[in-house]
């Protein structure tokens, strides 16, 4: 009887893995600062944004504008050229974003540290959810640690109210938490009709890790990105 549940054990470890996707695209960043999330995938950065009081919010999605690698090596510095946009509305689509708020920007990298600078004010920024306007060797200029890098599939935002699900070896079950249209999710792994996402509430800078359904998800990048 034991060698049997042995058996069968192994065999439900194979049939889950076997749907499960491990790939990876690229790598996550996360920073001391849980608000802003990057990734390095396909020779280009590309990240997020996002915070926001009981009066003001701060929201933003950037991606690298040229099509040369300019991540630095570790311990190197680097100045990276990106575009800064915003989705407004029930309409996630980059095709569809309102270009009014289309606004460049470069990536200081020096030291580990982050800055990232906007030609202008994004949207609803410059109070105390996030200020862009400032370079690196200003005062007032805010400084961005990176705290871990790890393989990542993707940034991605949530198109509709979505529930978190718990994963058990044949099925998802679904828990009370969810997630609502706009929010922004960093997915880690696929399971069949599944993305196993990081999620960070803007306004209290909580983090939250599960299952969501992988068609409830965008692309909120141009066609490059993952």
């Amino acid at each position: 009887m034991k060698n049997t549940s042995k058996y069968f054990g192994w065999a439900v470890a194979i049939f889950v893995s076997s749907f499960s996707t491990v790939g990876f695209a690229g790598d996550l960043i996360v920073f001391n600062d849980p608000n802003l999330i990057a990734m390095h995938s396909s020779g280009k950065i590309f990240g997020y944004y996002g915070a926001e009081d009981d009066r003001t919010s701060c929201a933003f999605f950037f991606s690298q504008k040229s099509g040369v690698d300019a991540f630095p090596q570790k311990g190197a510095d680097a100045v990276i050229d990106i575009s800064t946009f915003v989705l407004p509305g029930k309409d996630y689509d980059y095709d569809h974003r309102d270009k009014d708020f289309d606004i460049s920007g470069k990536i200081f990298v020096k030291n580990g540290k982050w800055v990232i600078q906007t030609a202008e004010n994004q949207a609803g920024c410059d109070n105390a959810t996030g200020v862009f306007k400032f370079g690196p060797d200003e005062q007032d200029a805010v400084h961005y640690t990176v705290a871990q890098s790890s393989p990542a599939l993707g940034i991605r935002v949530v198109e509709k109210k979505t529930f978190f699900n718990n994963r058990d070896q044949r099925s998802f079950v679904p828990r009370s938490g969810f997630l609502v249209g706009g929010n922004v999710v960093a997915v880690t792994e696929t399971d069949r009709d599944f993305s196993y996402v990081r999620f960070t509430n803007p306004s209290t800078g909580k983090t939250t890790k599960g299952w969501v359904k992988t068609g409830d998800l965008g692309n909120p990048f141009p066609a490059s990105p993952q």
